[in-house]
């Protein structure tokens, strides 16, 4: 006991005597795992998974200095507790990396999770004891793994497996990747496992207790690949929990995506067999949950989920079993992608298992499991594009998948009581067959805001949540329902960090000595937060002036490239471009981005705000201000009203504006360039030749007059000429597409300019001189066959009407899931694609295009077709009949 360690002169190791041995630096965190019962004993028995053997026991010497049996406790240790903040960003740059964090960087898989095996092989470690955050932090958590499909379950988290408590400690910005790949089995029998969270993987045995913690920023990344009989759980703050306590008073914030295979094999006789059988559960805190409850938590994070197989996606939980006073904020999509079969004369489709809802996926299990007193608010979506067979009509996908505002698919009778979801935010408003029971209810933001107590719709809210836990932060009386204009959340969340620290604890020894207080993190000059810097802080601008900064992410994206929205929140300051990717390659390299301010119709410096936000991202911004410096505009007054027309364009490409003589109210007109980052889309090739084939205008008019304003835009010489006979006209862009304005018309203008006009335009915007363009045709009889050689495949088609080029796509029969062939064609009509696996079968199709650049515009595909290509010249492989499987998009 602690007499034989203070004898040793070894330091106590539990100097406030909860039996809990103290846990300082990120060396003890990581040996916990050769003592994961936490008795501070060095075990002889390899069954018990502790100091099997000498290496573990010096590795676990080196962390706690002479550590001996009992390690300071009073009594038997009980397990351990974290006594101050961690970071793995070892060298605090905000970024992770070989150099600044070499410690736990491990070849760039990160962290070996506590309790899991190092080889990642069939799991047999689980940690067995307590875990006490005590409210502080670990920050930067980074898990970058591969898993072999072979191995049966993995667990992947700050902690693997465990079978006893973990509460009261946040993770702040984890960063963790999955991928899993391989061949499973051919049989349900041979169903690999695997559970993320970044707190902890998954829970064991009827004993565990997950309370008290949070997860703050950061992302999980989970990618499926090829396999059979996979069954994942991926939650932010855990993967999995069997039976056992609750999770309660939990919540999380980070990005949560996961995807499967894209492809789907099965065979023409019986389209059931030999597919894809993922079974992929997400949540924005828990993956899935088993016969357990989750009590007085709540999720914020976005979760997405896509790719084959049956997909349970909710904003709280992906498949649960009970849950009560919670609620979930993130948006879920649920991407799915379906194969169609034609059986006879129908057009099916083979895999339909697709659940998505905005507090859970799937409600499961039996009678006895509800859902009460919560609700959801994140938008919810399950995009899937009309699917077809050859020669049929499309597939009926309203029954092939499930979406809720609150709950997608709800199995066994179990049922929802005074739980709700939000109709405008969510972007949902009912589906036909739900009832209240079996969907919950649905409410206006409104009616959701407006009690701020246990009144309305909130009367029948429990003030004393079941499973009460004298250290959980939910102990009665457990909602804060704010303003009439504020959604209800609870209260320990309000200061989680302070009430977390909260807990009934043991009298301390004689001999406590206060523990130091941890060093304060202090932030890099111009890092704002942990993923994304800024080259500066702000920047001052005059009115129409234009200024550049930098931008770049401070650690690799997870999982795939990420995309960086910036959006400003004032229209008379913008952005080109308005987003920018990184890539795990170059994350760290700076990318420009232009900020531009406009000349608007008011004499007031302004300011703005450039948000920058991204899956997986933190918020960061820059703070732009603008000093309103143009020198005044033309005034004059019409029928007793003023007319003020600001003009930046000039003669003779000037935009003309006049105001009726029957002005009824004063009216500013501001005349610019086309506002930054406008879309071009493509009504006629001229429009987006160059730049002197175009002229753009963006027009602003505050109060309108009744009878609308006649405008003018001139047509450049080069646009008139490139025209031709094709007649000339004003178009406005509007809702994404450009439009010919009614009544417009052709005028002369100064020197000679070609003016076109229209007369009485009430709606302003962008508007454009251009020609329309014929209608472009797609390819038309499309034919494959083998080649005279080797390795080749001959196409043959009628060209598309008003094509100027022809594009060739191809897949392997064998995997739809990547193009083999994208190449431009070789004539109009035919094209041979040669440097083919000799005797596979490939899929292909034609697309008409004509322009250039981001102007291309292009037909719709040509019906696919199937060719072999030949094994040898003196034996050609024959032409083959039009594949029923379109190449997934």
């Amino acid at each position: 006991g602690a007499g034989e360690v203070a004898a040793q002169g070894t330091r106590d190791y539990d100097r406030d005597g909860d039996r809990l041995i103290e846990v300082r630096n990120l060396a003890e965190l990581d040996v916990i795992r050769y003592d994961l019962d936490g008795d501070g004993l060095r075990e002889t028995d390899p069954d018990e998974r502790g100091y099997a053997t000498e290496e573990d026991w010096a590795k676990y010497q080196g962390a706690f200095r002479n550590a001996m049996p009992g390690m300071g406790c009073d009594s038997d240790c009980l397990g351990y507790e974290l006594m101050n903040d961690l970071d793995f960003d070892e060298n605090r740059d905000g970024a992770m990396g070989p150099r600044g964090d070499p410690t736990y960087w491990n070849d760039g898989k990160g962290w070996l999770p506590i309790g899991q095996d190092p080889d990642y092989r069939a799991n047999t470690s689980y940690y067995t004891t307590t875990f006490e955050g005590n409210g502080n932090t670990i920050s930067n958590l980074y898990i970058n793994r591969h898993i072999d499909n072979n191995v049966t379950s993995t667990y992947i988290g700050l902690f693997g497996r465990a079978t006893r408590q973990i509460r009261n400690v946040g993770l702040v910005n984890p960063y963790i990747s999955i991928t899993r790949s391989g061949t499973a089995g051919s049989s349900s029998s041979d169903t690999s496992y695997t559970y993320v969270g970044a707190l902890l993987g998954g829970t064991f045995g009827r004993w565990h207790s997950i309370t008290g913690n949070w997860i703050s920023g950061g992302g999980i990344t989970f990618v499926q690949g090829e396999g059979t009989f996979s069954n994942v759980s991926v939650g932010c703050l855990v993967g999995y929990a069997a039976v056992g306590n609750p999770i309660r008073a939990n919540d999380a914030t980070c990005a949560v995506h996961v995807t499967s295979p894209l492809n789907h094999d099965y065979t023409q006789s019986d389209p059931t067999a030999n597919r894809d059988s993922n079974v992929l559960y997400a949540g924005g805190l828990v993956g899935s949950v088993a016969n357990n409850d989750i009590i007085a938590s709540y999720a914020r994070g976005n979760v997405t989920c896509r790719g084959l197989g049956q997909k349970s996606c909710g904003g709280l939980v992906g498949r649960s079993s009970r849950i009560h006073s919670s609620y979930a904020t993130g948006d879920v999509v649920n991407e799915a992608y379906f194969k169609p079969y034609l059986r006879g004369t129908t057009c099916e489709l083979v895999y339909t298992e697709n659940y998505t809802g905005g507090l859970t996926g799937q409600h499961w299990i039996s009678a006895d499991y509800l859902i009460r007193d919560s609700y959801a608010t994140g938008r919810v979506t399950s995009p899937l594009e009309d699917t077809t067979c050859t020669g049929q009509g499309p597939v009926d996908n309203a029954a092939r998948q499930v979406v809720g505002g609150l709950i997608g698919y709800i199995t066994n009778d179990g049922y929802a009581a005074a739980s709700y979801w939000d109709t405008e935010s969510s972007g949902f408003t009912r589906r036909e067959e739900c009832t209240p029971r079996s969907c919950g209810i649905a409410k206006t933001t409104a009616e959701l805001q407006t009690p701020t107590d246990y009144t309305g719709i909130y009367a029948d809210w429990d003030r004393d949540p079941p499973n009460r836990d004298e250290n959980a932060r939910d102990n009665g009386d457990p909602w804060d329902f704010g303003t009439a204009r504020q959604y209800p959340i609870l209260k320990y969340q309000r200061d989680k960090r302070s009430i977390a620290r909260q807990r009934a604890r043991q009298p301390r020894i004689t001999q406590y000595r206060p523990k130091p207080e941890p060093v304060p993190y202090v932030a890099p000059p111009i890092v704002y937060n942990l993923n994304i810097r800024f080259s500066v802080k702000g920047l001052t601008l005059d009115e129409g002036e234009s200024a550049t900064y930098r931008v770049r992410m401070s650690r690799p994206p997870v999982g795939h490239p990420a995309r960086v929205a910036i959006t400003s929140n004032n229209p008379d300051v913008v952005v080109a471009p308005n987003e920018v990717t990184f890539s795990s390659a170059d994350y760290n390299q700076w990318q420009t981005v232009k900020v531009t301010t406009l000349r608007d119709a008011n004499d007031t410096d302004e300011n703005a705000t450039l948000a920058h936000r991204g899956p997986s991202l933190s918020y960061g911004s820059i703070l732009v201000s603008v000093n309103d410096t143009w020198p005044g505009a033309a005034v004059e007054t019409v029928n007793g009203h003023t007319v003020t027309v600001r003009h930046t364009l000039d003669a003779p490409y000037g935009v003309r504006v006049t105001a009726p003589d029957t002005l009824d109210a004063d009216t500013d007109i501001t005349i610019a360039g086309a506002p930054a980052g406008t879309t071009e889309g493509a009504p006629g090739y001229g429009l987006v030749e160059s730049d002197t084939a175009r002229m753009l205008a963006d027009i602003r008019v505050q109060g309108t007059p009744a009878d609308g304003l006649d405008i003018c835009l001139p047509a450049p010489e080069a646009l008139v000429v490139e025209s031709g006979e094709r007649p000339l006209t004003l178009l406005r862009y509007a809702g994404g597409v450009w439009s010919p304005v009614a009544g417009a018309e052709r005028r002369d203008g100064d020197n000679d300019a070609v003016m076109l006009c229209a007369a009485g335009v009430t709606e302003y915007g962008v508007f454009a001189a251009a020609y329309i363009l014929p209608a472009l045709g797609m390819v038309s009889d499309l034919v494959a066959a083998a080649g005279d050689t080797p390795g080749t495949i001959t196409l043959t088609w009628t060209p598309g009407a008003n094509a100027a080029m022809h594009w060739v796509a191809g897949v392997k029969q064998s995997d739809l899931s990547d193009f083999a062939v994208w190449a431009a064609a070789d004539d109009m009509g035919s094209h041979t694609v040669s440097g083919l696996e000799a005797g596979a079968t490939y899929i292909f199709t034609v697309t008409a295009g004509r322009g250039e650049g981001d102007g291309r515009e292009w037909s719709a595909r040509a019906a696919w077709v199937t060719a072999t290509a030949p094994a040898s010249a003196a034996d050609p492989a024959p032409a083959a009949n039009a594949t029923p499987s379109p190449l997934p998009q």
